[in-house]
């Protein structure tokens, strides 16, 4: 029996169809060039979940049915064990019964109670702005997910979907833009003025060419909803929840994430070593890797080859002078660019070094010294690491101090360096002082799921490694690699 039908979208497609294919999953509305390396039918249907890139193309989105979430939850962590996945308390788009806590007008939002937590809710959101004040109670949906400190995003425009059919409480009657039959627009548009009441119809594109008699009947099923929702509504007291059955996971991709698809997508297609780094860091550098892999297509045995050239080109734009981002993604996903203006001062193999002047007043972590005019910072990134060092001078070069940061496998494109801090670090003073810090934090985020066995036991390894070779316990270069990725 097929498990619950998916429809993927993004630059992880072909790997991702591939996987959920193979162990059942209905891969539905596949684009053409999916189709064609998959041997797929292709099913219109609409899907239970839906698969699409993150906005920083580092990883995936799944959104849907919360049972067809789950079980794909747990294959991808399976598959893809060194990943970090997120999984949200709240329903996406997800109806609550909310209470206004307070108006901002400098942000120009409501900041609204629904129970699991205070979502932001923008003038532009509701329907009348004036009508709305403090304490008072408010039909609100989900939109956009909290992530890192940002807070949910709701709306007063409220939505109820079916297979065929959205019922949107706007009261308009629209048409999905994949459907390009004008007879077809036409017929399920007048259909809609006919069939609507108080709320308004959304045709899927799944609604193309099926019988009036299957629509209508899902069109009264979806008002029935609604009537349920509004009478419930009424009763239940806010904050709460009043209809929801959409989970969303967002699973993010750190480089032993990235290979692992590159291995899977070289089943199906011509893929070269540092396909999907490439696709997600160094977007310009995409025209490139799919010109390459065509040359693959009628030359295979080329591919080392073609993959070290590649590779060549993306490291010679690695260049002293350059400035360089830092992107510390957090595990709950907030994203902070560390020195902005870092400049590269060395490169080497796989590794580059940078140069920061330190700003501000306040103390340093974990070396517990204060930060003074002139103070700088050089850092090391080796691509596959576990970790880097920061070392802290002062203005005359005196070490104030080193840390350690301990993160999934760096990642080093030409304008930055990713990777997502794993929240334990270590730390030394200049007096040799070794300090683990937040080792509880790791265990916390371990507890909720974020993080898989694997990577916390990596994560507790290279602590242990960098102990041991601060105190001299090691000999040159022992155990550097076991903290690398396979690069």
């Amino acid at each position: 029996m097929a498990l619950h039908s998916v429809r993927v979208r993004g630059i992880y497609s072909t790997a991702l169809s591939y996987i959920l294919s193979e162990m059942g999953f209905r891969i539905v509305q596949p684009s053409d060039t999916i189709r064609e390396r998959l041997g797929l039918e292709y099913l219109k249907e609409s899907p239970e979940v839906d698969i699409v890139d993150t906005d920083g193309h580092n990883g995936i989105r799944v959104k849907g049915l919360e049972n067809g979430v789950e079980k794909i939850q747990d294959t991808l962590r399976d598959v893809l064990y060194p990943s970090i996945f997120r999984r949200y308390p709240l329903y996406m788009n997800g109806i609550y019964k909310g209470v206004v806590k307070e108006i901002d007008y400098s942000k120009r939002a409501f900041f609204v109670d629904i129970g699991e937590e205070i979502g932001f809710l923008p003038f532009r959101s509701v329907d009348s702005v004036e009508e709305l004040d403090v304490n008072q109670e408010v039909l609100v949906q989900v939109k956009e997910m909290p992530k890192g400190k940002m807070k949910a995003v709701l709306t007063t425009q409220l939505s109820v979907p079916g297979k065929y059919a959205v019922l949107i409480s706007d009261g308009s009657v629209r048409v999905s833009k994949k459907i390009r039959d004008q007879s077809e627009i036409e017929r399920l548009r007048k259909l809609g003025e006919v069939m609507k009441k108080n709320w308004g119809i959304l045709w899927r594109t799944a609604a193309e060419g099926k019988e009036v008699s299957e629509l209508v009947s899902e069109l009264q099923e979806l008002e029935n909803e609604v009537t349920r929702m509004l009478k419930l509504a009424k009763e239940k007291e806010a904050p709460c929840l009043i209809r929801g059955d959409e989970r969303v996971v967002e699973i993010e991709f750190t480089k032993e994430s990235k290979e692992i698809l590159d291995e899977i997508r070289r089943k199906v297609a011509p893929t070269v070593a540092g396909h999907h780094k490439y696709k997600s860091l160094e977007r310009d550098l995409s025209p490139v890797v799919d010109f390459a892999e065509r040359i693959l297509r009628r030359v295979p045995d080329i591919e080392r080859e073609i993959s070290e050239e590649l590779r060549k080109v993306y490291w010679e734009r690695i260049t002293p002078g350059r400035n360089l981002v830092i992107e510390h993604v957090k595990l709950n996903g907030e994203v902070i660019h560390l020195g902005r203006f870092g400049k590269i001062i060395d490169v080497r193999e796989n590794e580059v070094t940078i140069r920061r002047e330190i700003r501000g007043q306040g103390i340093y972590d974990g070396i517990s010294v204060p930060i003074e005019e002139g103070d700088y910072a050089e850092t090391t990134f080796s691509e596959g690491a576990w970790y880097y060092r920061t070392k802290y001078y002062d203005k005359d070069g005196n070490l104030k101090g080193e840390y350690f940061n301990i993160n999934t496998p760096i990642e080093i494109s030409p304008w930055r360096v990713r990777y997502i801090d794993l929240e334990i670090d270590l730390a030394r003073t200049a007096d040799g002082e070794i300090e683990v810090l937040d080792e509880d934090k790791i265990v916390e985020y371990r507890e909720k799921g974020f993080i898989t066995d694997y990577i916390f036991k990596r994560a507790l390894e290279t602590v242990e490694y960098l102990k041991k070779r601060l105190r001299g316990d090691l000999h040159q270069g022992e155990g550097e690699e076991s903290h690398r990725a396979d690069t």
